[in-house]
């Protein structure tokens, strides 16, 4: 029996009448608009609607599980892909070739809102190529290729040049930016030892971008697999079209953001968890490699189910054996200082779109750099409180609302950042209905800990679905 064709009465909860898939897109859309006024840098209307980007993932956590209706989609992905004509106005590289932007742009939300308007098959599937390349076409021509001003640039096209001619990637000294005098300051590699791996292929043919937008390609197949699997096994066409229009793809590859490693990784391991485990793993443990704050995405999935915890326990180990070598031949002390403590010895960016930056540019208070890490400390009982996810589409948005979160008070927080949590809304959406792999076990569910208290109102039946939408397809519930 189709999905489709089930009863659409799943529970209002806070969101009301609107969806739980609907509040995703909602928030997708403000955090897009959001970034794109001035490329991740602050303004207030940036910084009010990437708030309401994370009110919005909040409510979406708790929200009625109907099928959404092809509008939704549509809407969405028009609206996400017409932020693409933001670009020029950022100048830098995109200032050139300014009418083929604009064509290519609505080349691309035209193909890619058409797929979200048709059903399943081969027609839908080509428009969604058709999207795909409107997406290549456009970020080539704000490819300058081989070279870019761009730090992050210029260490990974540094490290990966090392790493292939026998040397050690952490050996290089590189120029990294500062919001204040001297503006430059030295620094060694500060990724993982993975990056430069992944880059390899881009550095010999010329550009080590290359490979990010490989890292994308991965990232669509596995928004699509994760879809099959799922309620929206029917819509995988328009999450990946949602996917595809989403403008933060041309920034991503354009600045060489190796977050955008994380994100293929993460959502292959969500994809190929339950049917291709060993490669779920090395996906992860390749996420893992890239930088530490792959383990704030981690942490929903660490809290909740078991398997998640062994695989992550499997991928630390192996990635502590490709590691080792590097920290051994860098110095332990000085392997560690690249990787985390250049980062935390950063100056707050006064101008990042942040909290932090908001209060400084309004009052000049500085807000305490341990605030993000408070955050996180206080989502994680909420989001307990509001009970265990039915399936990894509420892993993927909780995941997103505790990123967003820490980085919106963190001392400093650009497009890179957001980016994640734009993937993890999306991912969200692709993974609603994928049931958790048979076996898994979660931790006690809080719901189950209120009939202990007084005043809470009639409990659940012990025993009983905890949180599960009463129209969520069959193998749907929460973890066992």
């Amino acid at each position: 029996m189709s999905l489709r064709s089930l009863p659409q009465r799943g529970r209002r909860g806070v969101g009301g009448e609107v969806s739980r898939d609907a509040l995703s897109c909602l928030g997708l859309a403000a955090l897009g608009v959001g970034l794109m006024q001035a490329f991740g840098n602050l303004t207030d209307a940036a910084l009010l609607l990437v708030a309401a980007a994370l009110v919005l993932a909040l409510l979406a956590l708790k929200a009625g599980l109907r099928t959404p209706s092809r509008a939704w989609w549509v809407v969405t992905t028009v609206i996400l892909g017409l932020t693409n004509l933001l670009y020029p106005h950022l100048g830098g590289p995109f200032a050139y070739h300014v009418d083929a932007q604009v064509a290519l742009t609505l080349g691309l939300t035209a193909t890619a809102g058409t797929a979200c308007v048709l059903r399943p098959g081969r027609a839908a599937l080509a428009a969604v190529g058709a999207a795909a390349l409107c997406l290549l076409w456009l970020m080539a021509i704000t490819w300058n290729w081989g070279s870019d001003p761009l730090d992050v640039f210029n260490s990974v096209t540094g490290a990966t040049g090392a790493l292939l001619h026998g040397a050690n990637p952490y050996s290089p000294i590189f120029s990294f930016r500062v919001p204040q005098y001297p503006w430059y300051i030295p620094g060694h590699f500060v990724y993982g030892p993975i990056v430069p791996v992944l880059a390899a292929l881009g550095w010999l043919v010329g550009d080590v971008r290359v490979m990010s937008v490989v890292a994308l390609a991965v990232t669509f197949a596995g928004l699509w697999l994760l879809a099959r699997q799922g309620t929206h096994r029917l819509d995988a066409h328009r999450v990946v079209a949602l996917a595809i229009a989403s403008p933060f793809n041309v920034g991503m590859v354009n600045r060489s953001w190796v977050e955008i490693y994380i994100v293929a990784g993460m959502v292959m391991w969500l994809a190929l968890r339950a049917s291709r485990r060993p490669i779920a793993i090395v996906c992860l443990w390749v996420a893992m490699l890239v930088d530490p704050v792959t383990a704030l995405v981690l942490l929903p999935a660490f809290i909740w189910s078991k398997r998640a915890r062994l695989e992550m326990v499997v991928a630390a180990i192996g990635a502590a054996l490709f590691v080792l070598p590097f920290a051994l031949v860098t110095g332990v002390g000085q392997f560690l200082h690249d990787i985390v403590g250049f980062q935390l010895a950063m100056p707050p960016w006064h101008d990042s779109l942040t909290v932090a930056a908001f209060v400084w540019q309004t009052w000049h208070v500085a807000l305490p750099s341990l605030l993000s890490v408070v955050v996180v400390l206080l989502a994680i009982p909420l989001l307990a409180w509001r009970g265990r996810p039915a399936h990894l589409g509420d892993v993927a948005v909780q995941a997103a609302v505790i990123f967003l979160s820490a980085f919106l008070v963190a001392k400093f927080a650009f497009f890179d950042e957001y980016y994640v949590v734009a993937a993890m809304l999306v991912t969200g959406l692709a993974g609603v209905g994928v049931a958790f792999p048979a076996g898994d076990v979660a931790l006690p569910d809080v719901h189950e800990l209120r009939r202990l208290l007084p005043g809470w109102g009639t409990p659940r039946p012990l025993g009983s679905p905890v949180d599960t939408p009463v129209d969520a397809p069959a193998g749907a519930g929460a973890l066992r």
